[in-house]
C-alpha cells in the first residue's frame, strides 16, 4: 500500500478550517469547496480536520453508503474499489460544522492480456462455445501459441473456428487428453491491428455421463509474436464459466395418466351389480395415484424414477378395469338377469350390421359375433332364457 504525500493533508486540512467559519448548517452548506485526490486501489491518505472533535464517515457521492473506500476514527482513508466517493468530516460536539472532500480511485492499470469468455449452462451431452481473444494489446501481432487445459473424462475439444476471416486464421491444432494447443496467424501488414477483441470461437461438448455441477477450462497460457518475431506471453483472464446442469424430466406423460385415473375414481362405482367395481378397487387405484403424485411434485424426480411411475400407473389402471363385474351373458339391458326383455332388445336392433355407421350403438346385441344382428342371436338369448327357467 502507497501513502499519499503531506501537500494533500495539508490542502484538506485548509480546506476543513475555512468552511467551519460559519455559524449555522445553511451558511456551512452555501461555503462547500470541491477539493479533489486521486487515489489507486490500496493508497492510504491520513486527513486532517483542523478541528478538535470529528467524526469520519465515506460514502458515495450521493450519500449512500460505499465499499469503494474506508476511513479509521481519526481520518486514515484506504482505496478500494475504482469509483468516486466522498469523505466527511463533521463536528461531534454539537456544533453544525463540517467538510467534504472528492477522492476519486483508479483502477490497477490494464495490462495487454489473453482472454477466455463465456458464460454456459449446459446438459450432459450438448455441445456449446467459449471466445477467445486480446485486450489492451497495441496492435502488432502476427502470431500467437494459445494453450487451453480441461478434463478430458468431463470434456471434449471440438474446433475453433476463426471470428475474424481473412485477417486472423487458424494454423494448425494440437488435441491431446485434457489439453488442446492452438496457433493463430494474422495476415499481412493490412491486418496488423486486427489481433484484438474477439478472436475465436472454440466448439465443446459435454460427455453424457457427466453428472451435474461446474466444469472448468483453463487458459494456460499465451505467447504472441510481433512481426519480428519477437515474443511475450501475456497475462491470461480466465472469465469463463461452464455449469453442467440437471438433465431435464418430463413428466407431461404421468401428469396426464394421474388425471385420467382419477377421473375412472370419480365417475366409477363399486359394488355387485354388473358394470360394477369390485370393493376396495377404488382404493387401491387411488393409493397408485397418489404415489405417482408423490413422483411428480418431487423437483428432484430423475426421469426414470417417473417413467417407472408412469409403469406402475398404468398397472394399476389395467388392474382396475379389470376389476369390473361382467355382464351376465344375454343380459341386454343391464338388469342383471335374462328375460323376454333382452329379446326385445335385440329384436329390435335386427338388421344392423358392422357396416352401419352407428354399429357401435348396437354390437353388443351381435351375441355370436358374426357381424350382423339377425335370428342367430335372437335363438342364442332364448336358449339362455329357457335353460334357466
Amino acid at each position: 500500500m502507497k501513502k499519499i504525500g503531506f501537500v494533500a493533508i495539508i490542502v484538506f486540512c485548509m480546506f476543513l478550517q475555512m468552511i467551519s467559519v460559519p455559524k449555522s448548517a445553511n451558511a456551512a452548506a452555501a461555503a462547500s469547496i470541491d477539493v479533489s485526490v486521486v487515489l489507486h486501489i490500496g493508497d492510504l491518505i491520513n486527513l486532517s480536520a483542523g478541528y478538535p472533535s470529528v467524526i469520519w464517515t465515506v460514502t458515495e457521492l450521493n450519500g449512500n453508503a460505499t465499499d469503494k473506500a474506508a476511513v479509521t476514527s481519526t481520518g486514515v482513508v484506504t482505496a478500494l474499489k475504482p469509483g468516486k466517493i466522498k469523505v466527511i468530516a463533521a463536528a461531534s460536539d454539537g456544533t453544525n460544522y463540517r467538510g467534504e472532500i472528492l477522492i476519486t480511485i483508479l483502477g490497477e492499470e490494464e495490462k495487454p492480456s489473453a482472454v477466455l469468455n463465456g458464460t454456459v449452462s449446459v446438459s450432459a451431452g450438448e455441445s456449446f462455445d467459449l471466445i477467445y481473444g486480446l485486450s489492451h494489446v497495441a496492435g502488432g501481432i502476427y502470431a500467437q501459441d494459445v494453450t487451453l487445459t480441461y478434463d478430458p473424462a468431463k470434456l471434449e475439444f471440438d474446433s475453433a473456428v476463426s471470428l475474424k476471416d481473412n485477417a486472423v486464421v487458424v494454423v494448425d491444432i494440437s488435441k491431446q487428453p485434457g489439453k488442446v494447443r492452438i496457433l493463430l496467424a494474422t495476415l499481412g501488414e493490412e491486418h496488423a491491428n486486427a489481433a484484438y477483441g474477439d478472436l475465436i470461437k472454440l466448439h465443446w461438448k459435454v460427455k453424457p455421463t457427466v453428472q451435474p455441477g461446474p466444469v472448468e477450462i483453463l487458459l494456460q497460457h499465451v505467447i504472441v509474436s510481433n512481426g519480428s518475431g519477437v515474443e511475450t506471453q501475456l497475462n491470461t483472464k480466465n472469465h469463463s464459466q461452464v455449469v453442467v446442469k440437471a438433465a431435464s424430466v418430463n413428466k407431461q406423460l404421468l401428469l396426464d395418466l394421474i388425471a385420467q385415473a382419477q377421473e375412472k375414481i370419480n365417475n366409477g362405482v363399486e359394488g355387485t351389480l354388473p358394470g360394477q367395481y369390485k370393493k376396495g378397487a377404488k382404493a387401491v387405484l387411488q393409493g397408485a395415484i397418489d404415489a405417482a403424485k408423490a413422483v411428480a411434485d418431487n423437483a428432484s424426480s430423475s426421469q426414470q424414477g417417473v417413467d417407472d411411475a408412469l409403469s406402475a400407473l398404468r398397472a394399476a389402471l389395467q388392474a382396475f378395469a379389470d376389476s369390473i363385474i361382467p355382464s351376465m351373458p344375454g343380459d341386454q339391458n343391464g338388469d342383471g338377469k335374462v328375460s323376454i326383455g333382452d329379446i326385445a332388445v335385440i329384436a329390435a336392433a335386427y338388421g344392423k350390421s358392422n357396416k352401419d355407421p352407428d354399429w357401435d350403438q348396437y354390437k353388443n346385441c351381435d351375441i355370436n359375433g358374426d357381424g350382423i344382428i339377425d335370428v342367430a342371436d335372437l335363438a342364442a338369448v332364448a336358449r339362455i332364457l329357457l335353460d334357466e327357467k
